[in-house]
């Protein structure tokens, strides 16, 4: 496996390379493919140095938020997984549930991929309120 520093210097090396055949006019590439292969070279790195555990993904921030419902199992301690899209990345939660929601899934009327608000209570816990109808 590759250190942090191999891989910054792998890439750093494919785009030196890049810039001096654009920039000398020898690589015949347009302003836009330059550019594109300029930033698939920058996102390609950071894939690598995610994968290697060099840079955590960033976490959600802490606020009320739309998600859909992922699983429900009334009879866990945190009955509903939620699928919560930020930044282009799916996370997934296990979160509380108001009695009203497990009444709602118990009666049929919440079903998986439905979505739902979600609230930080006090202590930091996620905590699923109420399903909400898409109007977007």
């Amino acid at each position: 496996m590759l250190t942090e520093t191999e891989i910054k210097t792998k890439y750093k090396a494919h785009h030196d390379e890049l810039s001096k055949a654009y920039y000398s006019g020898t690589s015949g590439l347009t302003k836009e493919e330059f550019a594109t292969q300029h930033g698939q070279i920058w996102a390609d790195m950071e894939t690598k140095l995610k994968a290697g555990g060099f840079i955590p993904e960033p976490e959600p921030p802490r606020s009320t938020h739309i998600s859909t419902i992922d699983a429900i199992d009334v009879a866990k301690a945190r009955p509903v997984r939620i699928k919560r899209t930020w930044e282009g990345n799916n996370y997934f939660y296990d979160c509380l549930a108001t009695e009203t929601v497990k009444d709602q899934y118990v009666a049929g009327k919440i079903a998986i991929g439905d979505y739902v608000i979600v609230h930080f209570d006090d202590i930091g816990e996620q905590v699923v309120e109420a399903k909400i109808f898409k109007s977007w």
